[in-house]
């Protein structure tokens, strides 16, 4: 029997909680409706809804594009051979889903010495894998920008501005009354500006920021922020979006001339376009970022785009969203440096603006960079899922940037000085940055660092993370420590463990989850005589598993699942396990397929026979017990990770402090199941085990 169902709850990896550990959150928990509910502020400010985030405004699932040229190494330089075949699918007649076909590269090496455009709708680039053994492309012996998707033009504004004429309009809200609504309709994109006054800027504090004896500009006066937006509803005045805004208009400080919204038009920006299943190989180089550098990729003027199975090695600044970019998702994208960036100016591999933005399971891999920044004036949402990286974190840049989430990341080397988590005033440091970020929320991130202040009038939060809180003065600034901002179930990460994917799951359904790689499938391999089953509550997986033993040519047990590519690492801690066998058997398991014979790697707890790894080489052959430790019995925490074909097993008591079981070399397809697998020893009976705290990135 396959069963496929969605979890309503992810669980961040590696935290310290158990289940009995978990906290609520006193901004977002679950009512007894089992819904989330929203606590607000005196003005009506709450965690908005982050789920209208990623491609096609959030859970829609990212096309599988038809192949229409397909292209083959050449000795030498392929940029013109590749462009060549971009063109020619940029000449076809779109579907009308907007679609105009893929390139695909067939696996081998591309060296690549100028840049590659994408500059029309409906094309994709496709690689044949992001391994060694897909396609690689060398970025040749000049530095330069690889791939630019990119439209052209910008905003056009029509007809005339209708003004908010509320006094307040909180952030998170989808609804604001305007003076006259008549000359909009549904389906209208509008721009929503908000000015940046005199009377704004003197509130927050940065009309007086002076560097080595020279006035700076946080954001100048006269000048607006824009929130780009598709009308859902009107009624009489009142004018309904189809995704929150991000930022608070308080007449106090912004008339006039207060808040307006305008119409738009975007006629070079393009849709439908993307990359994917490739790695990037550029030169090392150690060089400072005024320098010419190796870039991977730059999205401009573009909606519902990705990015995504793409490795990319030694590249600087290496992914960059313009302010014109709606509606991108950024998939599996892993940066890696192979040298220190030793500049005073740091290098940022994922520079994010725009709106609507969502980076999922990304990495950076290295020392002396920043790896995922934002930039001025963004307008989210932007939502940072299940990233990691080996240092510093996630730390908006500059000027300005609203509706932030870092939801589940883990940034284990941030130190004091470069946190995790920085939503800070940066004050004169730069060319006058001041504050960074406002209504931005980090959700159970672990990092030995935090740093979360509160900017004047506005909100930030800190919920159930895991990490130091540190309190800074603005650079440049008299040394007068900083407010913070509103830390929530500090050290204690909370329910819902995804932030993100529950509100995507509230608003669009369990499907939605599945459609952007989160959705698991229960099935019984090898026909065990008691059929299995499973269920998902609130982040508790119950596994009802039958079968004889995952052990010799072929297994008998209950499976629950996802379908995953390339490196990747399975969490689980087994709270409860039937005793049903001494050899009975639950944990976390990586399997070529759900073959009853095929290969696969185990990191498994028993009743009577303690913590033990076991794998199976290749299809149909004995399974091999790898390495064990006895004594262990559940509640116990096990870990999986595998690199290419390296598996390492590990185990813990408190989900913290990891040791490792064993290590082995299996060699497997880059797609396999990753998942829980529960076998009772006993083909009459069923073993009923429990896991929580379980994620696989």
């Amino acid at each position: 029997m396959k069963k496929t169902f969605m979890v309503s709850v992810m669980i961040s990896l590696a935290t310290a909680s158990t289940l009995l550990a978990q906290g609520t959150s006193t901004w977002v928990y679950f009512g007894p409706d089992n819904v989330l509910h929203y606590a607000t502020d005196s003005l009506g400010n709450r965690i908005m809804d982050f789920s209208y985030a990623g491609y096609g405004g959030g859970g829609v699932t990212i096309p599988d594009v038809s192949v229409q040229v397909a292209v083959n190494p050449v000795f030498g330089d392929n940029t013109g051979n590749i462009q060549h075949a971009i063109d020619q699918v940029s000449a076809l007649a779109p579907n009308a889903n907007g679609i105009r076909g893929a390139v695909l590269l067939q696996p081998g090496i591309y060296e690549v010495d100028g840049t590659l455009n994408i500059t029309a709708s409906g094309v994709v680039l496709r690689g044949s894998g992001s391994g060694t053994i897909g396609s690689v492309i060398t970025m040749g012996a000049s530095p330069h920008l690889l791939l630019s998707i990119q439209g052209s033009g910008s905003w056009q504004t029509v007809g005339s501005p209708a003004a908010m004429i509320d006094s307040y309009v909180p952030s998170g809200t989808m609804s604001f009354n305007v003076d006259d609504a008549s000359g909009f309709g549904v389906g209208d994109t509008i721009l929503i500006r908000r000015p940046v006054t005199a009377a704004w800027v003197n509130f927050m504090g940065m009309d007086h920021l002076v560097r080595n004896g020279q006035p700076q500009t946080w954001l100048s006066v006269g000048s607006s922020i824009t929130t780009d937006r598709v009308i859902a509803a009107i009624n009489d005045n009142q004018v309904t979006l189809n995704a929150p805004l991000t930022d608070s208009f308080d007449s106090t400080y912004l008339d006039p001339p207060g808040g307006t919204i305008i119409r738009y038009t975007f006629a070079g920006r393009i849709s439908h376009v993307g990359v994917e299943h490739l790695s990037v190989v550029a030169p090392p180089a150690d060089v400072d970022i005024s320098l010419p550098q190796y870039t991977a990729l730059s999205l401009s003027a573009v909606i519902n785009a990705w990015a995504r199975d793409i490795a990319i090695q030694d590249t600087q600044n290496s992914v960059t969203l313009s302010n014109s970019v709606k509606q991108v998702t950024l998939d599996s994208v892993s940066v890696t440096h192979t040298i220190t960036h030793s500049g005073s100016d740091a290098p940022a591999d994922f520079s994010i603006s725009g709106t609507q933005v969502l980076v999922n399971r990304c990495s950076v891999t290295g020392s002396g960079v920043w790896p995922i920044v934002t930039q001025s004036r963004v307008t989210g949402p932007v939502a940072v899922l299940n990233f990691t990286a080996s240092q510093r974190g996630f730390s908006p840049h500059q000027r300005w940037a609203t509706g932030l989430l870092c939801d589940g990341c883990q940034f284990p080397g941030a130190t004091s000085g470069t946190p995790g988590i920085a939503y800070s005033n940066r004050g004169t440091d730069g060319s006058g940055h001041g504050w960074d970020a406002g209504w931005a929320v980090a959700w159970n991130v672990t990092t030995p660092y935090l740093l979360v202040q509160e900017p004047p009038g506005v909100d930030n939060w800190c919920v159930g993370c895991v990490g130091t809180e540190l309190t800074k003065p603005m650079p440049g600034g008299n040394g007068t420590l900083l407010p913070n901002g509103i830390y929530d179930s500090l050290g204690t990460p909370v329910i819902p463990s995804s932030l993100y994917l529950e509100q995507l799951r509230e608003r669009l359904g369990d499907g939605a989850l599945a459609n952007i790689g989160y959705g698991w499938t229960d099935q019984d391999i090898g026909s065990p005589r008691r059929a299995g089953s499973a269920s998902i509550n609130a982040g508790t997986y119950s596994v009802n598993g039958g079968g004889k033993d995952i052990w010799g040519r072929i297994d008998q047990f209950n499976y629950v699942y996802q379908s995953l590519a390339g490196d990747l690492t399975i969490t689980g801690h087994v709270s409860d396990q039937q005793n049903t066998n001494a050899w009975a058997k639950s944990g976390v398991m990586i399997r070529e397929s759900t073959d009853p014979g095929s290969p696969y790697v185990f990191v498994v707890i028993t009743p009577g026979n303690g913590v033990n790894m076991q794998y199976r080489a290749s299809t149909g052959a004995n399974a091999v017990q790898l390495a064990g430790v006895s004594g262990l019995v559940a509640p116990y925490w096990v870990q999986l990770v595998r690199s290419e074909n390296t598996f390492r097993g590990f185990a813990s008591a408190d989900g913290v402090n990891w040791t490792q079981v064993g290590s082995i070399g299996v060699t497997m397809t880059n797609r396999v199941t990753a998942g829980l697998a529960v076998t009772s020893h006993r083909n009459t009976a069923l073993n009923k085990s429990t896991f929580d705290n379980v994620n696989i990135r």
